[in-house]
């Protein structure tokens, strides 16, 4: 995760000093050897088209497999540390479904969507020069597949709507770079008989990423340890043991505390699938368990395939070319600083019968109204100035009775100026205007 924090001699403090300690503590300098000694088997070291080659499946569909002649998916590892749900990473009950169709439709989650669990990886906060260089060389090496691609596309003509495997940070940047990877953790929700089936075994160019040596983590160990785990918070995920659960199980969907059900969640027949996602002590994580044990902040490490899908276009609609990585193994390596998020509320979206949008979400306009009750008691001569508004400005109400008021005399107090231009119109705009809180 990104921080606009500069860290002092001293460090930080406050809840990036967790994240700063990872640094000082030697942590992210034996990740750095550990990746590196990985070889090929790790994304930030293999090289396309020599480690690992394309494989064509049906329909234009791709895989990627090991060159030799073997027809198994290429495994990768790629480490990074979980981004906030604004950057993508989708786990709580709803995983990449959405309520809401394009056209503003209330969609509920049924069995027959495609949901799936998805986290979305930055460098970690804080990370040395070696690490971020490591980090980036994984965005680099997908960049190698996708570059080809590109350049076929657009000399073919072939105006695909494509979805990569990689985002940035920052897309309204004058020149958005991507620096963010998106991995898919598997379907969410399966039939029981599938069960054994989803566990995993053209637009202009855009800047990209490219390789670069990674140079030695400074005074790194080199010891076949692990690197040592940065200091946990007082907290920590729940996590369920191996003689529970185990990779392919089946659960309830109500076991996820923001299954709230219908309206919104109306499955029927598919249950909670465990996949296989680990905690630092290599004990399964249970699915409700996910938005705490993997919340923003966490360092993961994932074993994973590499696919591109080509999904045709149905009533003339463009195809989509869809780049997905799809972990097999995900491992936590350092658990989060931060404090768990909040689970979001599910809710359907508020309509009104009367709306000239069928089925139109309303945006606030449709509900605005303001009381017409008075609020607060009118003097009587409030009312009268209020009922006699059309005739013209009138001055207080006089002392003595009268109709009117006097007639201003010479000497005696001051005319309203007719050039309009009085004390009480020197007030700044600024101050007549509302704000924006």
């Amino acid at each position: 995760m990104s921080s606009g924090h500069t860290p002092t001699a001293s460090g930080p403090t406050g809840l990036l000093d967790g994240f700063f300690q990872r640094r000082t503590n030697g942590f992210y300098q034996q990740l750095v050897t550990k990746m590196k000694r990985m070889g090929r088997n790790a994304a930030c070291s293999a090289t396309f088209g020599y480690d690992f080659v394309r494989k064509q499946l049906w329909e234009g569909n791709e895989g990627f497999r090991y060159p030799g002649g073997a027809s198994s998916d290429a495994c990768l590892t790629f480490v990074g540390e979980v981004q906030h749900p604004s950057h993508g990473t989708q786990l709580d009950a709803s995983g990449t479904h959405t309520f809401v169709t394009r056209s503003g439709a209330f969609s509920p989650l049924t069995d027959t969507a495609k949901v799936k669990d998805r986290i979305v990886l930055g460098s970690p906060t804080h990370a040395t020069k070696p690490l971020n260089i490591l980090f980036n060389n994984q965005i680099a090496l997908l960049n190698d597949i996708r570059i080809p691609d590109e350049e076929f596309e657009r000399k073919n003509n072939l105006n695909y709507m494509v979805f990569e495997w990689t985002k940035s940070l920052d897309p309204r940047a004058d020149e958005p770079c991507d620096d963010l990877i998106q991995i898919s953790l598997g379907n969410k929700y399966v039939f029981p008989a599938d069960a054994h089936k989803a566990t995993a075994t053209a637009g202009p160019p855009k800047k990209r990423v490219k390789r670069q040596e990674v140079p030695d983590g400074g005074n790194e160990s080199d010891e076949d340890g692990p690197p040592p785990p940065p200091p946990e918070p007082a907290s920590s995920a729940s996590s369920s043991h191996d003689d529970v659960i185990r990779v392919g199980a089946l659960y309830d969907p109500a076991t996820l505390p923001d299954y709230s059900g219908p309206p919104c969640f109306q499955l029927e027949k598919k249950m909670l699938l465990q996949h296989d996602v680990r905690d630092i002590n290599s004990r399964l994580i249970h699915p409700k368990d996910y938005w705490t044990a993997l919340r923003p902040g966490t360092l993961v490490l994932v074993k994973a395939t590499l696919h591109v899908y080509l999904v045709k276009g149905t009533g003339g609609g463009r195809h989509r070319k869809i780049y997905q990585i799809n972990a097999v193994s995900t491992k936590v390596l350092g658990e989060s600083p931060h404090p768990p998020l909040p689970l979001p509320v599910h809710s359907p979206p508020t309509t009104t019968t009367d709306s000239n949008i069928d089925g139109g979400v309303d945006d606030g306009f449709e509900s605005f109204s303001m009381s017409t009750a008075p609020l607060r008691d009118v003097s009587p001569w409030e009312a009268a100035q209020l009922t006699n508004a059309a005739a013209g400005p009138s001055g207080p109400p006089p002392s003595d009775g009268s109709a009117g008021p006097k007639t201003d005399v010479k000497g005696k107090g001051k005319a309203t100026p007719k050039s309009g231009k009085g004390k009480n119109n020197k007030r700044p705009r600024d101050d007549m205007e509302v704000e924006d809180d």
